[in-house]
């Protein structure tokens, strides 16, 4: 049985990485302009969300601001757009310095995050890789949020880096919250890697985690 398990478990995983590599692949940025009706519906989803977030840029949240995480107040270390509402709240946990460090920021960059819900509409492909390595594990899958970290240039936010690793936390909301259960994170990322992350750290209402500098859809997951 449990040769079978892992089998399927293998099995499930190299079909994860065939659909998240297939359509989460970066797509270089061009320096002219192109119709809209050559960009892919990942292209043109990517680009929507971009301008949603900057609509709400006046939501910015400042570095070493305490924010809720299902009651409970932690600082997150890095600024950024913390605009997941799936969850109780997001905060990063690791110091600013040992972050910039570890993602190569120096000088006048400035380390930045963006979180928000992903959904199977906003991100089909990312929501179906990770409901196939969920399957696999027969974990229960919870709420899905976009965390990308990176660090503020004179053209953007860069978001090259994709091995720094920053402890994160999350509140599990009440709705997903079951006593006594384990919990665990799959993260699908844009490169095409996935990976089940275990929690670091749990308390009543609230899982901590390794998340991975760069851009990547982390889903909560409840284990067996």
């Amino acid at each position: 049985m449990k040769k079978d398990r892992f089998m399927g478990i293998a099995l499930a995983a190299v079909a994860v990485g065939v659909i998240a590599f297939a359509v989460f692949s970066p797509v270089p940025k061009a320096k002219v302009a192109y119709a809209s009706d050559n960009k892919s519906a990942e292209q043109q989803r990517q680009e929507q969300i971009e301008k949603d977030l900057e609509a709400v840029v006046a939501q910015s949240v400042p570095a070493n601001k305490t924010v809720n995480v299902d009651g409970v107040s932690l600082k997150t270390s890095i600024e950024g757009l913390y605009l997941a509402k799936s969850v109780s709240g997001v905060a990063v946990n690791n110091g600013a310095g040992q972050v910039a460090a570890a993602i190569g920021a120096s000088g006048n960059d400035k380390l930045y995050v963006q979180t928000w819900d992903v959904t199977s509409q906003k991100s089909p492909a990312a929501i179906q890789a990770t409901n196939l390595l969920a399957q696999s594990l027969g974990a229960v899958v919870g709420p899905s949020v976009q965390i990308n970290i990176g660090k503020k240039t004179g053209s953007g936010v860069d978001y090259s880096n994709q091995s720094a690793k920053v402890l994160t936390t999350v509140g599990i909301p009440a709705g997903f919250n079951v006593p006594g259960a384990k919990y665990g994170v799959i993260r699908v990322a844009s490169a095409g890697q996935f990976e089940i992350l275990p929690a670091l750290g749990t308390s009543a209402t609230s899982v901590s985690f390794l998340a991975t500098s760069g851009q990547g859809v982390y889903t909560l997951v409840r284990l067996p």
